[in-house]
This record gives structure tokens, C-alpha cells and sequence, in this order.
């Protein structure tokens, strides 16, 4: 019986670290040919509707996860 708890925790152990997500987040970039502006941005900032703006060098962006603006 004694031999039977050391292997049951290690499998528990296995079975928790492949069950949990790698802790990654998604990040994904956009090319300057995709939201149509400079490559620099300045700031950014979120709404209450969840819409973001990001001040450029070319004027203000707006995205609202679909599109660009």
C-alpha cells in the first residue's frame, strides 16, 4: 500500500500540468499595411465599449476587433 501513494501523487502531478494552459497570452501584430498609418504609436486606450485608440504619428486609429478606422 505504501508503494501505491508515491505513484499517485506523481500521476495527479502529471495529469494537473498537462491539464493547465501554458500561461501564454495572445498577442498578435499588425502590419502598418493593415491599419493603414505610421509605424509608431504613441499611446493606447480602451473604452467602455471596448473599443481601443491608439494616438500615431498620422492621426488617431481606432479598432474595435474587427476593423480599423
Amino acid at each position: 500500500m505504501k508503494k501505491f501513494y508515491p505513484t499517485l501523487i506523481l500521476l495527479i502531478m502529471v495529469s494537473q500540468s498537462f491539464s493547465q494552459e501554458s500561461g501564454r497570452t495572445f498577442i498578435r501584430n499588425f502590419p502598418p499595411e493593415e491599419f493603414k498609418a505610421a509605424t509608431q504609436n504613441w499611446n493606447v486606450i480602451q473604452d467602455k465599449r471596448g473599443i481601443l485608440y491608439f494616438s500615431n504619428i498620422e492621426g488617431l486609429l481606432e479598432y474595435d476587433g474587427v476593423s480599423w478606422r
